[in-house]
């Protein structure tokens, strides 16, 4: 068989797996990053207005007795109402184990992130190294057809 034939086959062999490599990683990459993306979406979502309901407990932290007087709230100086207090540290309790479920969440997606990153370049890795292998074969017996 001829070199140079034979040369150009494998050249363009080397050149159609890299191009696949090319596009299966980027198909891959962006399929992951859409699904980060989404997720990610979903915990700023659960806690968009996070801010809003701390600054509400804090306001709310009269822990006074008292009494409805005409339709208002009359707090009692010098009192201290357990109840008040119990249900502002409950609100902090849940807001404080919600936002700790998402910090886990987010620190999962981003372990699972850089674990895909890496197996997707490490077949790209391989898949680059061998079409470039099969190029210089290719180029080098071409040339050696050339030369005869």
């Amino acid at each position: 068989m001829n070199f140079a034939v034979l040369g150009l086959a494998i050249d363009v062999l080397g050149v159609l797996i890299l191009g696949i490599d090319l596009f299966l990683l980027q198909r891959r990459l962006r399929n992951e990053a859409q699904n980060r993306l989404d997720t990610v979406q979903g915990v700023l979502d659960n806690h968009e207005n996070t801010e809003g309901w701390l600054a509400d407990i804090a306001n709310q932290a009269d822990w006074r007795d008292g009494d409805i007087n005409e339709g208002r709230w009359q707090p009692q100086s010098g009192s201290f109402s357990h109840r008040a207090a119990q249900s502002s540290f409950e609100e902090m309790s849940e807001t404080v184990a919600a936002l700790a479920t998402d910090l886990k969440t987010l620190a999962k997606i981003t372990y699972t992130a850089v674990s895909a990153d890496r197996k997707t370049a490490n077949r790209s890795v391989w898949l680059t190294a061998l079409g470039l292998t099969l190029i210089v074969i290719g180029f080098t017996m071409q040339a050696v057809a050339a030369s005869s």
